[in-house]
C-alpha cells in the first residue's frame, strides 16, 4: 500500500497534535521536594509517580592528578596508554582512567586517576617520556 503525500502530512499532524495536546502539570518547590523524597505526589484527583526516588548524598567525583607534558610527547604518550595493560584494571580507557587536556604554551595536560597515578607515571618514564611536571 502506498501512502500519498497528503496522507503522510495528515498522519504527521495527528502525531504532533497528540504530543502537543498533553497536559502540562506545574509543581511548587514543596511539591517537587515531596515528589523527590517519597517518589509520588497527589495533585487534584491524580497521583504522579517518580520511577526512582532521588537518593540524597554526595556526588562521587573522580579524583585525578594532572601532569603537564610537552606537546611533542603527546603522540608517544597516547600510543603508550592505548597499548599498555594494567595489573589493576586491564586496559587503560580514555575518559575513565585518563584524559587529555590543553595546557599553556607548548604543553598538554594528562589527567590520571589517583589510583593509577604511580603505575602510569612509572610506565611513561620507562618508555622514555621526558619533562613530566605535576600541575
Amino acid at each position: 500500500m502506498k501512502i500519498t503525500k497528503s496522507q503522510l502530512k495528515e498522519m504527521i499532524r495527528e502525531a504532533i497534535g497528540g504530543i502537543l495536546n498533553k497536559d502540562i502539570v506545574k509543581f511548587t518547590a514543596e511539591e517537587m521536594e515531596e515528589l523527590h523524597r517519597t517518589g509520588q505526589i497527589e495533585k487534584g484527583d491524580r497521583v504522579y509517580q517518580y520511577q526512582v526516588p532521588v537518593k540524597e548524598g554526595k556526588i562521587n567525583e573522580a579524583r585525578q592528578s594532572q601532569f603537564k607534558i610537552p606537546y611533542r610527547e603527546q603522540k608517544n604518550v597516547m600510543k603508550i596508554l592505548r597499548t599498555a595493560k594494567s595489573a589493576k584494571v586491564g586496559k587503560y580507557k580514555e575518559g575513565v582512567h585518563y584524559d587529555f587536556g590543553v595546557g599553556k604554551g607548548t604543553t598538554f595536560i594528562l589527567a590520571v586517576d589517583k589510583k593509577l597515578e604511580n603505575e602510569i607515571l612509572s610506565l611513561l618514564v620507562q618508555k622514555g617520556v621526558k619533562n613530566i611536571h605535576e600541575v
